[in-house]
Formats: structure tokens, C-alpha cells, sequence
């Protein structure tokens, strides 16, 4: 073995932090830039019809698993320090925590204020560009796929301060971070982002900014860097 890649840097310092005697580097996984962008051709309007999403409200969007590890319960307590109807959580995927969470939403009494929308695959740039803010409030993310693509597509993010989610956030520039498990500080930086919607396009210019380094191209340049290299060192 020559070299390993990770997928960010603090998942390089939990690899190097094992005694690998071969250098290791964080590489990326690598996102469509073509794909996911800002498109100002996106019908916000029609997307969120199709979804049942409130045309009105400032609509926090988490893409992915729904499963224990991603803290959505985090995000549905928020709501007990939030004493504002303009906000509205959407939830879109499928897991094993989803029967849960629904019960948690009915039992916290949040109604229309929280949406499950199921898994959704096809056209989910349109879905990140049809939502205002993104959120993750995983404290397991070795990278956070979901996170960058919503910043490619000009989002303003809100997630957790844990693993490697801070490697994604300058906090205050192209989003926040919150304290990891603490609904009621997401609940604070949630009421804050809905208030500076003034800000929301200069903040996802610099998500977008932000994502450029993950691109496949740039993936795929350092990847071929990489095996130059070591190809080199063996030859």
C-alpha cells in the first residue's frame, strides 16, 4: 500500500491516528458541478406544489438517509423554542427512523410546519434549488455529500458543528454551525437565517464558491496526481 484517500480531512486525521506508516491525503468524493448549480429556470412555485412545501415560508430542506445517526429529532424539537409559524422543516428521505419521527412530529403538534416528502432521487437539483436554506444535523458526516450539493446549487446551509460538517461552513458567510444535539441553539441560528433573507443570495454565492473544490474535475485531478506520484516511487 502506497497511499490512502479519505474524504475530508478529519477523517485523514482519524486514518493517520491509527499508525499508517503511508501518507494520506483527503481527496474528496467528488460532486457534478454540471448538475447541481444555481438554476434560476427552476419554477420554485411548481416544485413546491409538487411537494406540498408552503409558497410563504422559508423552507428548511435535509436531503437523506432517515436513520438515528442524522439527529433529526434535533430539528423537530427546534420547533418548541420557535414561536413562528414562517418556517417550515422538509424532510426528504426514507429510513428507519422515518415511523418515529412522524410520531415525534405528531406528538410535538407541529402539523404543516414540518413535511415528509419520501426519497427523492430524480431532479433533486430542483427540489435544493426550490428550498431556501439547507440543513444537516448529523454528527456522524465523514463528508456530507447532500451538504455540498446543496451548496453547489447556491443554498445558504445550517449544520451541525460535528466530524467533518465545519469543514464546509465559514460560520456566517455561507451558513452556520450549531452545537451538535442542542435543539434549541439550531433553533436559534433557524430563526436567524429566516430573518437575513437579505443575505441569502450573497451567502449561497459563496457556498457555490466553497463547492468548486469538490468537483469531479478537481476530484479527479487530484486522484490522478496522486497515482502519478506513487507510480513514480515504484518505478
Amino acid at each position: 500500500m502506497d497511499v490512502v484517500t479519505t474524504q475530508s480531512r478529519v477523517a485523514a486525521d482519524i486514518v493517520r491516528a491509527q499508525g499508517l506508516r503511508v501518507p494520506v491525503f483527503p481527496a474528496s468524493c467528488g460532486i457534478d458541478l454540471n448538475q447541481f448549480r444555481p438554476d434560476p429556470s427552476v419554477d420554485r412555485l411548481a416544485c413546491r406544489a409538487r411537494y406540498g412545501l408552503d409558497p410563504g415560508r422559508t423552507i428548511f430542506l435535509f436531503v437523506g438517509r432517515v436513520d438515528k445517526e442524522k439527529r433529526l429529532d434535533v430539528l423537530l424539537r427546534a420547533f418548541q423554542y420557535m414561536k413562528r409559524d414562517d418556517i417550515q422543516l422538509v424532510i426528504a428521505g426514507s429510513g428507519a427512523e422515518l415511523n418515529e419521527l412522524q410520531a415525534l412530529a405528531k406528538k410535538l403538534n407541529l402539523g404543516e410546519r414540518v413535511r415528509f416528502t419520501g426519497f427523492i432521487h430524480e431532479n433533486l437539483h430542483v427540489l435544493l434549488n426550490s428550498a431556501d436554506i439547507f440543513t444537516m444535523p448529523s454528527e456522524a458526516e465523514l463528508l456530507s455529500i447532500a451538504s455540498l450539493e446543496a451548496m453547489a446549487c447556491g443554498r445558504p446551509v445550517l449544520l451541525a458543528d460535528a466530524v467533518a460538517l465545519p469543514e464546509l461552513v465559514t460560520q456566517g458567510v455561507n451558513g452556520y454551525l450549531f452545537k451538535p444535539g442542542d435543539s434549541k441553539d439550531a433553533a436559534h441560528f433557524m430563526e436567524l437565517l429566516a430573518d437575513q433573507s437579505e443575505r441569502w443570495d450573497e451567502m449561497g454565492r459563496a457556498g457555490v464558491e466553497k463547492a468548486q473544490y469538490h468537483s469531479l474535475e478537481n476530484t479527479i485531478k487530484r486522484y490522478e496526481a496522486l497515482y502519478k506520484d506513487a507510480l513514480k516511487k515504484t518505478s
